[in-house]
C-alpha cells in the first residue's frame, strides 16, 4: 500500500526528532556498545544534526512527521546519507517514491548501508545501485 507523504525542509524545532532518527539508525547496528561508545555516538549525532541541518527534510504525514532524509553534496554527485522512517510506516512504499525522485533527478548518488540490511540492500540493488566498497559492517554504494 502506498501512502501519501510530503517532505518539509527540516527546522530547529526538528532537531530532537532528527537526532533521535539518526541515533536509531546508528544503534540498528551497534546494539550493545560501552558507556564511552555511546558518549561519542551521542556527540557525533549532536554536532553532524546541528552541521547538516539546512540539508534535512523531514517526511511527514497530517499532522505527524514520521521520518527524515539527509541529502548533501558528496564527491561527483549527492550522498543520501541519511534516510529513516518510523517502523510502522515502513513497507508503504515511500523509501520506494524517494529513491525513484532521486535516481530521475540525480545522475551520481551515493549511500552506505548495513550490510545485514537486507530489505533495504534490495531495494537500493533494485533501483541499479552496485558495491563500490565494502567496509566491516557497510557497503558503500552507488548509482550511476
Amino acid at each position: 500500500m502506498s501512502l501519501n507523504y510530503e517532505l518539509k525542509p527540516a527546522t530547529k524545532k526538528d532537531i530532537p526528532l532528527l537526532k533521535k532518527f539518526k541515533l536509531n539508525t546508528i544503534l540498528y547496528k551497534e546494539k550493545d556498545v560501552s558507556p564511552k561508545e555511546k558518549k561519542r555516538i551521542l556527540k557525533y549525532v549532536d554536532e553532524t544534526t546541528k552541521k547538516y541541518l539546512n540539508k534535512y527534510q523531514t517526511i511527514n504525514i497530517p499532522n505527524k512527521i514520521i521520518g527524515s532524509l539527509l541529502i548533501r553534496e558528496y564527491e561527483d554527485g549527492i550522498i543520501l546519507d541519511e534516510i529513516y522512517i518510523i517502523k510502522e510506516y515502513r513497507y508503504h512504499k515511500i523509501g520506494s517514491s524517494i529513491l525513484k525522485e532521486l535516481t530521475s533527478s540525480y545522475s551520481k548518488i551515493y549511500l552506505y548501508v548495513y550490510k545485514d540490511n537486507q530489505v533495504a540492500l534490495n531495494l537500493y540493488l533494485k533501483y541499479k545501485f552496485k558495491i563500490i566498497e565494502e567496509l566491516d559492517t557497510r557497503y558503500l554504494m552507488k548509482y550511476i
